[in-house]
C-alpha cells in the first residue's frame, strides 16, 4: 500500500475502464450512516472497493 504513481496509474486506470476492465461504480459507493453494516458488508464480500458513509443527510455526493 502507498506505492502508487498517480502519474501512471491514473492514466492506466482510465485506459482500462476504457477497455471495459476497470468498473469506477465498483470502486466508490455512498452509504447513509444508518446503513453501515450493509457498507461494512459490501466492503468485505468485495462488492464496494470504498465505502463512504454520509452523515450529514443534506450532503448530496457529486454536487
Amino acid at each position: 500500500m502507498g506505492d502508487a504513481i498517480p502519474q501512471i496509474d491514473v492514466p492506466r486506470l482510465i485506459r482500462f475502464n476504457k477497455l471495459g476492465m476497470f468498473d469506477y461504480e465498483k470502486n466508490e459507493k455512498f452509504f447513509d450512516f444508518e446503513d453501515i453494516n450493509e457498507a461494512n458488508q459490501a466492503s468485505v464480500s468485495g462488492k464496494v472497493i470504498k465505502p463512504v458513509l454520509i452523515i450529514d443527510k443534506d450532503y448530496k455526493p457529486g454536487e
